[in-house]
């Protein structure tokens, strides 16, 4: 992959990071916490002898991704209060399940 091809796929994934937490939150970060809440699930979801469909697994990811950048980049008073259902599905988890899927895919898809 060339430099450009590189840029491009960069903001490509940048613009489908809700900008709220783009603004706050170093993207080596959101990843870290997007890998760590894929793979605590995974592991949890493996190790309960239990079946999990797909929309509950990716929910599950994305809102645990969600609260360790809560806690670790928000205080009291800038915290994200999701207090309106509606605004954090379309505006937070839809687009970081779009950013996110084929990766949430192929770990669901090892869940025994």
């Amino acid at each position: 992959m060339n430099l450009k091809e590189s840029i491009i796929r960069i903001l490509k994934e940048e613009t489908q990071i809700p900008s709220i937490i783009r603004r706050r939150v170093p993207i080596k970060d959101i990843e870290k916490a997007f890998k760590f809440s894929l793979d605590d699930n995974f592991r949890w979801f493996s190790n309960h002898d239990t079946t999990i469909e797909f929309e509950a697994f990716a929910k599950n990811v994305i809102d645990g991704m969600i609260t360790l950048i809560e806690q670790e980049y928000f205080n009291d008073d800038s915290r994200i209060y999701f207090d309106d259902d509606n605004f954090y599905f379309e505006q937070i988890r839809k687009p970081l399940l779009k950013l996110y899927y084929d990766r949430i895919k192929t770990k669901h898809n090892k869940i025994k």
